[in-house]
């Protein structure tokens, strides 16, 4: 279990459901695993949208770090009345989760840092992060930064205005964030802006309409 590995099935998947480009919203570490498609594959994102998730793993406070490597089987137990622990009851081999979380402790104690590759992204980013994250906002600024936000003056005509966008949503913690109201609006008003919209999204889209039209 890998992030590089996920971001791998994302392409996969949109491979086997025949959609030539996607936009992609990841939280935590599903955002993680948008960032390695993207990196990854990048001709088959449109636009990434990250919540609550680092660019690298030095942007979780250090409590945070602690608590993900101590993740092992000997939580397995206690981990059954978590939703996670819940739906696992549902897999084709529920026994086998145990054995999942030494993998998910592994992978959260592997350090990254994929500060060169989002530099590079071509594609509109959107970064979506809780006033209590537990991603520090000094982190935050960089990640920013990083996609070419907040570094330059946009310009009164907001000619050189970023096509990437950062929100900082009050009142919320990485726990709780899910269940916030005010991100999915944000994420809404990022798809629906022109400038975030490049030519190659609108072709993409309409290449996938007539399959579309088709199942109606």
């Amino acid at each position: 279990m890998s992030f590089a590995t996920m971001g791998d099935d994302i392409a996969a998947l949109l491979d086997h459901l025949k959609i030539p480009k996607a936009d992609l919203v990841g939280h935590s570490f599903g955002g993680a695993t948008a960032i390695r498609a993207a990196i990854q594959h990048p001709d088959k994102v449109r636009r990434l949208v990250v919540i609550s998730s680092p660019h690298a793993r030095s942007g979780w406070y250090p409590e945070t770090q602690e608590g993900m490597g101590r993740i092992s089987a000997s939580m397995a137990e206690n981990m059954m009345q978590t939703p996670t622990g819940q739906l696992s009851q549902q897999w084709p081999e529920p026994q086998r989760f145990p054995q999942f979380l030494d993998k998910m402790g592994r992978m959260m104690s592997e350090d990254y840092d994929w500060s060169a590759d989002i530099a590079k992204l071509p594609i509109p980013v959107l970064l979506v992060f809780a006033d209590n994250d537990s991603i520090s906002q000094k982190h935050v600024a960089q990640f920013f930064a990083l996609l070419g936000g907040g570094v330059k003056e946009p310009g009164w005509q907001n000619t050189q205005l970023s096509t990437s966008r950062l929100a900082i949503v009050p009142g919320y913690s990485h726990y709780n964030f899910i269940t916030s109201p005010e991100a999915p609006e944000i994420i809404r008003k990022f798809l629906d802006d022109p400038l975030t919209n490049p030519p190659a999204g609108a072709a993409a889209a309409s290449q996938v309409a007539p399959a579309s039209e088709k199942t109606q």
